[in-house]
């Protein structure tokens, strides 16, 4: 990639003449970091122990994205400082209350914006918990915040957790190693300058999360933890702490995982023993989700995996028609069947010129007044003066034949059921329209990069100007037009189901395909292969008894691929790990065996033995 091709400055992006603070396109963001990870070891970066490439490489991935803003140096001139976070009584007294879950759930508010039964709901974990609650124990944290209270109530209980930070001057901060080289590489690359205390400060607010969630976890001592947006500090705290006591964590997808995201895919050096900020385990929506995630992982890689879970938010509105729908809100769905036609905009979270550009405003104009526009705002954007905003654009235009109140409180899928068109600017929102058979026309660069490939297929369209827009409105399509060959988003709620069942060590199989009868599609690359997992499993046996310990970890792991609850198999890989000296490895193993046979008598006496003894050499297990 040529050095010189993109300057990314703290104020503004150059691309050729112009400036604009979208103009740099995901691929290139993209190219960047790849580039950047190809010409240094970022993994030599280390603050102590931890490696933080990831917390760096999300912040230039935010500054990329927001070339205008600052994400990269300190507002403020004062001393570094360690938070110190500590739960209240009330909360303490609330949590040993509370009964041992197998999966905890963090949820934060935003995403609690669609009330069912006039309560808030949470789109993302509440349909995963009720689901998961038949077979598991669960349980819903929240850390209270300013956002707390507006959504209250809550349709799945939530224990709110109050917290007490105190921050304190640290003088022993030290350096990050290795920083001054990485800076001068990004620098070098793209024009950024991350300065070393912004990054310092930043580490230290996800170990102040860390210590505050190992506590926590102690006391709650779950199986697994799920999250939503492992990018947060608050959630990167918690991967870690989870990470030390060897918890699985779950992140949910929950928006568009495309080709070209800095959180998630163009992980080019990720480490044989991975990254303690990332989660182990990422929830994809379908089969293109978990592509674009784990075409960058080493095969097999056994810290980071994705899988797909599907959308069980989404699927709720396919399986029930009447989902989600109150009557409060019936006159107004009543209403937009009256309507010629519906025309759905999705924003994006800003509002400019970026996202509502001049030629959608002036398709508006030129709309018959028999047409209406349903501008619908971003759940972290969408508060009075956001909409007023969005009026004073109407008023000057003369535009009335829209709408923004329901448009952005309604459930989104309620909407697509009564819209005849989706407009956006790169909104994964394209997808799930197609689940509802809503065409769905781009009206940026960005989606145009994006979803190419559904272009391509004539599955989305693309406009840049008014003319265009009008006409793919205008364009009536048919289910068969808009049926895509693999679903992006699957539906079907026994993916989930399994999933959660593989996770927790129960047995059950991981469908990697389900179709539209249900039946399985027992492809080549089907997980829950056993005779291949046998195969495996014998190879491994018979270098554990050569003494070939690598060698048999990999056929072991190997075997997991294939088969993750498989009986006898992670006893075996705790084994091989005791005798190599991974005993933290050995442990995790252990326990797994125990979740898929409980009282294995060999698992027991292996786990005694690496916890009483698990800083000194284990030289004497054997497979039984």
């Amino acid at each position: 990639m040529n050095k010189t091709l993109y300057s990314v400055g703290m104020n503004k992006i150059e691309t050729g003449n112009s400036t604009d603070s979208f103009s740099i396109p995901f691929k290139t963001m993209m190219q960047i970091i790849a580039s950047i990870e190809n010409n240094f070891d970022v993994n030599s970066v280390k603050y102590g122990d931890l490696l933080v490439w990831p917390a760096i490489r999300l912040t230039l991935w935010t500054q990329l994205s927001h070339p205008s803003r600052n994400h990269t140096r300190r507002t403020t001139n004062g001393p570094l400082k360690l938070s110190r976070i500590h739960l209240d009584e009330a909360s303490i007294a609330s949590l040993q209350r509370c009964e041992k879950p197998d999966l905890l759930f963090l949820s934060r508010p935003e995403e609690h914006s669609t009330q069912i039964e006039n309560r808030f709901y949470g789109r993302q974990t509440d349909p995963i918990i009720e689901m998961a609650r038949k077979f598991h124990k669960v349980l819903k944290i929240e850390p209270v915040g300013e956002q707390t209270k507006k959504t209250i109530p809550r349709f799945e209980p939530t224990t709110f957790i109050n917290t007490i930070t105190t921050r304190e001057i640290t003088t022993s901060q030290g350096c990050i190693e290795n920083f001054p080289a990485l800076q001068n590489i990004i620098r070098n690359i793209c024009g950024v300058i991350i300065e070393e205390d912004y990054i310092i400060q930043r580490v230290l607010e996800i170990t102040g999360w860390q210590e505050f969630f190992g506590k926590l976890l102690s006391v709650l001592s779950p199986k697994a933890v799920v999250i939503i947006c492992c990018c947060r500090d608050l959630a990167m705290g918690l991967i870690w702490a989870c990470r030390k006591m060897s918890i699985q964590t779950i992140d949910i997808q929950h928006g568009k995982q495309g080709k070209y995201n800095g959180i998630y895919t163009h992980w080019t050096k990720l480490p044989t023993q991975g990254y303690d900020l990332l989660p182990e385990i990422f929830w994809s929506w379908g089969a293109k989700s978990k592509e674009n995630i784990e075409k960058w992982f080493p095969e097999n890689h056994r810290y980071h995996r994705s899988i797909i879970g599907g959308n069980r938010w989404l699927g709720k509105w396919v399986e029930d028609e009447n989902f989600g729908i109150d009557e409060n809100s019936k006159p107004f769905y009543n209403g937009l069947r009256q309507i010629e036609r519906t025309i759905l905009f999705s924003f994006q979270h800003v509002v400019d010129k970026t996202s509502f550009p001049e030629h959608v405003i002036g398709a508006m104009r030129r709309s018959p007044a028999n047409w209406v526009w349903l501008l619908r705002l971003h759940p972290l954007f969408s508060s009075e003066e956001h909409k007023n905003a969005i009026r004073e654009i109407m008023r000057k235009n003369g535009i009335t034949n829209y709408e923004i109140d329901n448009a952005t409180s309604c459930p989104l899928y309620a909407l697509l059921k009564f819209c005849d068109h989706h407009i956006t600017a790169w909104s994964s929102v394209c997808y799930e329209a197609l689940v509802f058979g809503v065409p769905t026309t781009l009206i940026h660069s960005a989606g145009l990069e994006l979803y190419d490939d559904y272009i391509e297929q004539g599955l989305f369209n693309f406009a840049d100007n008014t003319e265009k827009l009008i006409e793919y409105i205008c364009r009536d399509y048919s289910r068969e037009q808009l049926k895509e060959p693999v679903p992006y988003i699957e539906t079907d709620r026994q993916y989930g189901e399994k999933v959660i069942g593989a996770i927790l060590g129960y047995p059950g199989e991981i469908p990697r395909h389900i179709d539209r009868k249900g039946k399985y599609n027992q492809a080549k690359n089907i997980i829950d292969d056993r005779t291949t997992a046998e195969q495996f499993f014998k190879s491994g046996f018979y270098s554990f008894r050569e003494g070939n310990l690598k060698k048999a970890i990999s056929s072991f792991e190997n075997a997991m691929a294939c088969c993750p609850v498989m009986p006898e198999l992670h006893f075996a890989i705790a084994t091989a790990h005791a005798q190599s000296g991974d005993l933290y490895a050995a442990q995790k193993a252990c326990e797994t065996e125990l979740r898929i046979q409980p009282g294995h008598n060999g698992t027991l006496g292996l786990l005694a033995k690496i916890e009483t003894a698990l800083n000194k050499p284990i030289t004497e297990f054997v497979i039984k």
